[in-house]
């Protein structure tokens, strides 16, 4: 078995599109969560950048190693594995989940 069947391809299955009120962000997920009142990102405890991918794009490719946490702000992801000659679904992931890869 190749090594790269044990790491997963994360793929935008949707475009990251919402009504704003739907949105959100990853301060209020961990002020919720943590029973937190953070302002801002820099009041978090580790970095926060805002990234955008567009629909059908690889976050991460098999065989890399990730090295994010992302927050999904609107849109759905497809988690994947590689398995011998065919890829796997492995897991969806919608909108204010986190996620990463395997």
């Amino acid at each position: 078995m190749e090594q790269s069947s044990f790491f997963a391809t994360l793929i935008i299955y949707a475009n990251f599109k919402a009504v704003a009120f739907l949105i959100m962000q990853f301060r209020d997920f961990y002020n919720l969560i943590l029973h937190k009142n953070v302002a801002d990102d820099t009041g978090l405890p580790y970095p926060v950048n805002k990234v955008s991918f567009s629909k059908g794009s690889v976050i991460t490719k098999y065989g890399d190693v990730e090295k994010a946490v992302y927050f999904l702000n609107s849109g759905i992801l497809e988690m994947t594995i590689k398995s011998y000659m065919t890829e796997k679904v492995i897991d969806f992931f919608f909108s204010n989940e986190m996620f990463t890869s395997l």
